[in-house]
This record gives C-alpha cells, structure tokens and sequence, in this order.
C-alpha cells in the first residue's frame, strides 16, 4: 500500500471505510478520535464519554442536557493563548452548544487560584441555556477573574430558572458575561451577582457587546421574561443603560437610585453611562396582576396625581402582555373608561386655567381712574382668589366657570359699595366746612361747642 500524501491525509474520502459517525474527525492534518470540545467534571466528551451523573450529550443536536445535576467541586483547567481557564463545564469549540436544564441543577466551582479565570460554565463559541429546570451555577474559589457563567459571543437564556453567582476574585467578579454579541435573556427568572473583587470589580451582568456607535445591543431582555435581578457590589450592569425599546413601559429616569423596580419589556444598552446603580430588578407582568392594577384605579375617578398614576400603571403593564395575554384582561373596558374620563377632566382644568386668566383680566377692566386705594386692593384680592380657586372634578366644567364669575359679581358689588363709601367720605369734609361758615363773630362757647358736635356726628 502507497502511503498517503499529506493532502490526501487532510481529506476525509481518503479513508474508505472509516466511521466518520460516531468514531473519527477530520483534525487539521488527519484524522482524529471525535472530540466534542466539552470537558465536564474533568471528563473529555467524545464518542466513548457521552453521558455521566445527571448529565448527557447528542452529538447530532450539539446539546448538552442537564438533569438533577450537582457538582461541587475543582473544574478543569486549560491554557488558551497563555490565559489559564478552570471550568466545571468547559467548552473549546467554536459552533453554537446548547445546554438544556431539568430538574434542579447546581454547580459550585471551588478551584482556588488567582493566577487564573475561574469559570462555573465556560464556551469558546455562542451559549443557549433553556429547559424547564433550574440551574444554580456559582464560584466560591478565589482566582484572578471569576464568572459564573461566561460565553465567549454570545449568551442566550431561556430557561425558567438561572442563578448565577461569581466568585471572590483579585480583579473582575461577574455572574453573567458575554464578550462580544451579546446577552439574550428570553424568558425565566434570571438572578445574576458579582462576588468580592480586590478592586472593585463586581458586575452582576458584563456584556462587551454594548456599543452605542455601533448598534450592538449589550443585554436585551424580552418581554415575557418573568424576572431579571441584577447585583453587584459595582455596578449591576456593566456597558450601558436599560431602555424600554417599545417606549411604553418603564423609561430612564431616576438611575442615580440604588435600586430600581422596572416592569417586564424590550430592553437594550445605547449608552455606556450608567456607573451608579448597583441594583435593578425587572419583574414580569402577568394578567392577573394587570386585572389587579385596574381594579386599583379610584372609583370615581378623580382629579389627583395618585389617580392619574394607578391609571397610567396599569395601562404600562398592559401593554407589557403579548397580544394573546391581552384577551384575558376581563375589566380593559374599566381601563379605557378611566383614561376617557381622567382625560376629559384634564381638558377641562385646562379651558378652567384659560377661563380665569381671562376673568382677571376682567377685573382688572373693572379698575376706574381715581379709584381709591381699597378699590385697588378689592381688585387685586379677587385676581388673588381666582388664582386659588381649585379645579372641582365633580362638577362641570361650566359649574367650575360659575365660581370664578362669582368672584367677579362679588367683586363689581364690592367695588360699587366701596365707591359709595368713598364718594360720600369726599363729601364729608365741605359739610364740615360748611358747619364752620355758620360760625358768627361773638359767638358763645356754646355756639362753638354745638358746632364742634355737629362735626364730630358728620365724622
């Protein structure tokens, strides 16, 4: 037999009768022993290691399938490009794996050294984690970095449960961390946590995809997820800020707060500008809670910022729901019914503002030339009154008008009065001179005393 060139050692047809299935695979120069590129608990995942204590993989599906698994323990460790890793689920290769969670799984990575990076689950490629199971994933041993769970591109999460807590570490401590494309968070209950860093670098969530020139979203976190908390010592989230893509829901304001309660929605980092904020929490809506929220909106309705912010909590959270979601909400008519009114009483706050800045203008046309002092009062009192004059949402909007005219009617009868009152001081004072020129030269005391009096009664 010729023995093979080194091309035709490269090239799989080569070797007829070969099982390329389940035995081999073509390496770079020949063939090789199929290596999955996983290392679990220290075992190499390959066509003789394909399953273990609550584990199992296919790999025709590339998924790794996660049952009541429980380790706690050292992970393994490799060299890559002189940056040493220790994962207790490790993953070399490059294609998308997939691991599926069932039942309760918990893995504690207790590898201490802090010359190197400490993972709990570690992919070289793109990670997806789904299942109906939970999957508690943490590092308790020291090392120089430490993450709990960490992709190389991008993680995706679709499980209903995943805690991920990073450990102590010299520098950077993460629970979740992605290094380029991104974190997808789908669906679940999502808690992540930065552990003990020497220089304060504990993050719950890194994700070096988030760049704002670029587009890239850092975290996205979908509508039907259940919750997200995030926790570090740090920052809760590292790379950006959380906005609501929709622009209904929760919106970026008040992120100097330690800790900060957003509904359940589309959300994507623009910005890398939060550096405050250590805690956020993101909790789903469910229908029920929707129906609770309408049923919390005062009956009547009513005039009041409470008021208007129970209607507008419950619309945000409605709006949270899928389509399929909304079709369960049995009091959404109560909803819109509110809006309608709450909206028509603001209307008519603002015509009532208009109305009674017209009315003081209509006070001050009362004003006449020569008008005393305690006119001008009287006018200003009444602008005075009608600026005090409060919006009434129990009654119509012709009612409220009626009172601010009323302050008007009060205030011409006042001014009529106040007007007599001074015409006749005016006239006092010549009736006074008047009962001087009745004074006669040789007059008696009591002349002059009977004069003096009638002055006084005139005053």
């Amino acid at each position: 037999m010729e023995p093979l060139t080194e091309n035709e050692m490269r090239d799989q047809a080569s070797f007829v009768g070969w099982d390329f299935d389940d035995v081999w695979t073509m390496g770079n120069d020949h063939p090789v022993f199929y290596d999955s590129g996983i290392r679990i608990c220290g075992s190499i995942v390959d066509n003789f290691v394909t399953s273990g204590e609550g584990w199992s993989f296919d790999k025709a599906t590339k998924i790794l399938t996660l049952n009541n698994f429980q380790y706690k323990g050292e992970g393994t460790t490799f060299d890559e490009d002189q940056e040493a890793k220790n994962a207790v689920i490790f993953y070399q290769g490059t294609e998308e794996l997939y691991i599926v969670s069932l039942g309760e799984n918990i893995i504690e990575n207790t590898f201490d050294d802090e010359q190197k990076n400490i993972y709990g689950i570690y992919s070289n490629g793109s990670l997806t984690i789904k299942g109906e199971g939970s999957l508690d994933v943490s590092v308790t041993g020291k090392g120089g970095h430490t993450f709990a769970i960490g992709s190389m591109s991008t993680l995706t999460l679709d499980a209903a449960a995943i805690t991920a807590t990073g450990g102590p570490a010299r520098y950077n401590s993460i629970g979740l961390y992605a290094n380029y494309d991104g974190i997808l968070i789908n669906s679940g209950a999502i808690t992540a946590t930065g552990g003990t860093s020497d220089n304060d670098l504990s993050y719950g969530i890194w994700s070096y995809g988030a760049d704002a020139s670029s587009g890239t979203a850092g975290t996205v976190i979908a509508k039907k997820v259940k919750s997200v908390t995030a926790k570090g010592d740090t920052l809760a989230i590292r790379w950006g800020l959380l906005t609501y893509i929709d622009g209904i829901g929760w919106e970026n304001d008040g992120l100097s707060e330690t800790e900060k309660e957003i509904p359940a929605g589309n959300y994507v980092y623009p910005s890398a500008d939060v550096f405050t904020l250590h805690k956020i929490e993101l909790v789903g809506v469910t229908v029920d809670d929707v129906i609770a929220l309408i049923n919390a909106i005062p009956d009547p309705v009513v005039y009041t910022q409470d008021c208007k912010d129970a209607i507008d909590e419950a619309r945000k959270a409605y709006e949270t729901l899928e389509t399929d979601e909304k079709i369960l909400v049995t009091n959404y008519d109560d909803l819109t019914d509110a809006e309608s009114i709450y909206n028509g009483m603001q209307s008519d706050k603002e015509s009532l503002d208009l109305y009674k800045n017209t009315q003081k203008g209509e006070a001050d046309d009362l004003a006449l030339e020569g008008d005393s002092a305690a006119c001008t009062d009287l006018i200003s009192d009444a602008k005075d009154a009608i600026d005090a004059l409060s919006y009434d949402c129990t009654k119509t909007l012709d009612e409220n008008k009626a009172a601010v005219d009323k302050i008007i009617d009060d205030l011409a009868n006042a001014l009529a009065l106040q007007r007599d009152k001074d015409a006749f001081e005016a006239y006092k004072a010549p009736s006074k001179e008047d009962a001087d020129d009745l004074a006669l030269e040789g007059d008696s005391a009591a002349c002059d005393d009977l004069i003096a009096n009638a002055k006084n009664d005139i005053d």
